[in-house]
């Protein structure tokens, strides 16, 4: 496909001038303009704690049996998981360099890296990273007052770490006849893109238009599916007061999945070379409502629809409800409270409960909860404590989980 070509060459232009730095992306950066003057400074943040985790596997609770080996009459159904649980270390470093070269232009440079690694040996397949690398510039197209008319472009690059492994067992994961070949590598890649967004204001509206294109290279576990695909998102935004103290941001965004080699599913919940490649066109609307209550309490009011849609016969689409609370209460200039509350119904067209004919049709609920505090003990430094639940209530009980993680910390900001 001629797009292809075009993004391949710009994907090699962007190789060529950021070569060899490896990092993962997670979103935009927020367009900001450029002030007139040539200024250039450095940004930086350390965050990080020690943690426990009550399920660090989220292994289901109890016996079951795992339909999905109907396939495979050699192999025992009856699951018994272990649940396992330990200490981890969260962190979560940021830097970014701002060189403002005047008349409404700037660049900037960021690395960011975030995730956990378990202290205890048997947890070691629940660690996970990732690094973040952007290069862009801004410019400032207009400014009348104090509404600014912004565009961003540049580079992304990026590296994610993540273990495919057993949740009955948290061994990594193995296949083939004698399950002796390991795939636990398949779920880390490397991304290389680029993304590009608009910001404007008109009256009391603010609005804004996005769009990304990624390759993201999985790791070939060479005896199963390599996860590779080109990732293309775009959308836009609009957010206006609706009365004093309060506004509504409306968000729409369309994600486009094309994988390398994996195969889609049938409608028996079979992938098979004869499907062809998978392909996921994911349609998102989010609508927020924002509430100043008082002089210290903020609300959020959040609601997000997801829809998704293979390019096959619809095994994996589904419609998923997501209903958010979030507050944010400051009493004063240094204590800080950050509460969630997040419940996610997923309903599936033709997905079965383990991939299996003869099933019923797969369920998902799912819960977040979580709650965070922190002391500020000067404008570079704070300490916080948090907690978090988390649970996917599915009859596929291979997914189904719960689990509560504790954490505490400190914040470096210069």
């Amino acid at each position: 496909m001629n797009m292809k070509l075009t993004y391949k060459k710009l994907l090699m232009i962007v190789t060529t001038a950021l070569g060899g730095v490896g990092l993962s992306v997670v979103g935009l950066p927020a367009a900001h303009a450029a002030d007139e003057q040539n200024i250039s400074k450095m940004k930086w943040s350390a965050n990080a704690g020690l943690g426990y985790d009550g399920n660090a596997y989220r292994t289901h609770s109890g016996n079951y049996i795992d339909h999905s080996f109907a396939r495979f009459p050699a192999l025992n159904p009856n699951i018994a998981p272990v649940n396992q649980s330990g200490f981890f270390v969260p962190f979560d470093l940021r830097g970014k360099y701002l060189s403002n070269k005047g008349l409404g232009t700037s660049f900037s440079t960021s690395a960011n890296a975030d995730g956990r690694f378990y202290l205890e040996p048997d947890l070691t397949n629940a660690n996970r990273y990732k690094l973040t690398g952007r290069l862009g510039m801004n410019n400032l197209l207009a400014r009348k007052g104090g509404r600014e008319e912004v565009i961003y472009a540049g580079a992304i690059v990026g590296r994610v770490k993540n273990f495919f492994y057993d949740r009955d067992t948290g061994d990594a994961w193995m296949v083939g006849r004698g399950a002796d070949k390991d795939i636990s590598m398949r779920e880390s890649y490397k991304v290389l893109g680029l993304e590009g967004q608009y910001a404007n204001e008109m009256g009391d509206i603010q609005y804004g238009v996005m769009g990304s294109l990624e390759e993201r290279t999985h790791e070939d576990p060479v005896v199963s599916d390599n996860f590779s695909n080109t990732y293309i998102r775009f959308g836009g935004y609009a957010e206006a007061k609706v009365i004093a103290g309060s506004s509504l941001k409306l968000t729409y965004q369309h994600r486009f999945r094309d994988f390398k080699e994996r195969n889609p599913r049938d409608l028996t919940g079979r992938r098979r070379n004869a499907n062809g490649i998978l392909q996921w066109n994911d349609d998102n609307y989010q609508a927020s409502l924002r509430n100043k209550l008082g002089t210290n309490l903020i609300a959020y009011l959040d609601y997000s629809l997801t829809m998704r849609a293979d390019n096959f016969l619809g095994y994996d689409n589904f419609a998923e409800h997501k209903f958010r609370i979030r507050l944010d209460y400051k009493p004063g200039d240094v204590w800080r409270t950050r509460v969630a509350i997040a419940k996610a119904d997923v309903n599936y067209d033709n997905a079965l409960a383990f991939n299996t004919i003869g099933q019923p049709r797969l369920t998902e609920s799912r819960i977040n909860a979580n709650i965070r505090t922190e002391y500020e003990l000067n404008k570079k430094q704070s300490v916080w404590v948090a907690a978090d639940y988390s649970s996917a209530d599915t009859n596929d009980l291979r997914y189904d989980y719960s689990r509560n993680q504790f954490m505490v910390g400190g914040k470096w900001t210069f």
